[in-house]
């Protein structure tokens, strides 16, 4: 079937030989600029005026040389463009087509498509090279926010998966409080016993519903993001209340705890949020002490500052993973006598809450012979 339409590409080659006119409106309207360089002599390349307009500049601002383009692309994407026109003057079905970034005049970022095409003589050897503009900002900051917003996803995700993860661990110590606690009614239901044992179910219940409603923000402690509320509180009240919360998984392992701390030490603390590091060291500590033995929690107070040291004699930390205990990323596993699995978010959480309340956690620990877990804080 024949062509019909051919004569009318032939007549638009021609308007474009003789009438400026058309081919003016070709390359305002259908592209952002375009170039034609002399490669013989390549200091000499005109810029159309639709090319300098593109980047802020008039025609006469911008003289019709190579030299103005070479320094204001990216210097990374000026070596691009070089090797391709190098690869397509040797080769032309090598094309000359890629995306870069400019300085427009205001000093903000262009991205153009730019394409070209190499001119040769009768036996084949480059002498000029046609190039076109077409302006990609646009698709590019759209890309950018793209990638943007599924980094974002990425993060939120992972932040989820954290957040469960720090509640399994969290609510684990008061849940297993709370089925011992039962399990003692079940043993032995006399009304002693019920009266005795109903106000601390329900006093580690409480706790554990505040958890789950502050573990909640809990996870942007790291980022700055949580305003910590501050108040003063007795350093005996605050590690006993944490040791009410753990004391049933103590007693049913045979652990003792020992609090040596001077009275009326003053703290100004997140009381919720530094409990909570003390119940994770308690438990950390109980969790890897053999069934028997006992735990010390000592409070040396030295002028307006107290150390709070939480020392065990259980198996120790072997020094090949030292390094990484606090680390959220890894979760590191110490084998021995009556080891238990956790989540590995437990030490990693003390690590951030105390980092908020700018304190630093320390360890010191020999393998079989136990750990103690220390940092300072002001007091009155």
């Amino acid at each position: 079937m024949s062509d019909n339409s051919s004569y009318l590409k032939d007549e638009l080659y021609e308007k474009v030989k003789t009438d400026s006119e058309v081919f003016n409106f070709l390359q305002d309207g259908s592209l952002d600029g375009i170039w034609y360089w002399d490669i013989e002599k390549p200091l000499n390349e005109w810029l159309s005026p639709r090319f300098k307009d593109l980047f802020g500049y008039r025609d006469e601002e911008i003289p019709n040389t190579s030299e103005w383009w070479q320094k204001n692309i990216n210097p990374a994407h000026l070596k691009l463009v070089m090797d391709n026109f190098e690869e397509h003057c040797k080769n032309p079905n090598h094309r000359y087509d890629q995306i870069v970034c400019y300085r427009h005049k205001d000093g903000s970022d262009v991205w153009v498509r730019c394409r070209g095409l190499a001119i040769r003589d009768e036996n084949g050897k480059p002498v000029r090279m046609l190039g076109a503009h077409t302006d990609v900002t646009e698709l590019i900051k759209t890309q950018n926010e793209l990638v943007k917003t599924m980094k974002s996803i990425q993060i939120l995700n992972d932040k989820i998966r954290e957040f469960v993860a720090i509640v399994s661990h969290d609510l684990r110590a008061p849940i297993g409080n709370i089925l011992s606690l039962i399990e003692v009614l079940e043993d032995d239901l006399t009304t002693n016993n019920v009266k005795e044992v109903l106000p601390t179910i329900r006093e580690v219940s409480e706790h554990s519903l505040e958890m789950v409603n502050k573990l909640l923000d809990l996870t942007s402690i790291e980022s700055g993001k949580v305003k910590l509320r501050f108040e003063k509180i007795y350093l005996d009240e605050l590690i006993k209340g944490a040791i009410k919360h753990v004391k049933v998984v103590a007693r049913n392992k045979g652990i003792k705890i020992n609090v040596k701390i001077q009275e009326n030490t003053e703290v100004e603390v997140d009381v919720f949020r530094m409990r909570q590091a003390l119940i994770n060291l308690i438990t950390n500590s109980i969790k890897f002490s053999n069934p028997g033995s006992f735990i010390n929690i000592d409070c040396s107070r030295k002028k307006k500052e107290v150390q709070i040291s939480v020392i065990d004699f259980g198996i120790g930390i072997p020094e090949k993973i030292m390094d990484s205990l606090f680390d959220k990323s890894k979760h590191v596993s110490r084998e021995g006598t009556n080891h238990e699995k956790g989540t590995g978010y437990g030490l990693p959480l003390v690590l951030e809450i105390l980092q908020a309340h700018g304190a630093k956690i320390r360890v010191k620990s020999k393998e079989g012979l136990g750990s103690t877990f220390y940092f300072n804080l002001d007091c009155k």
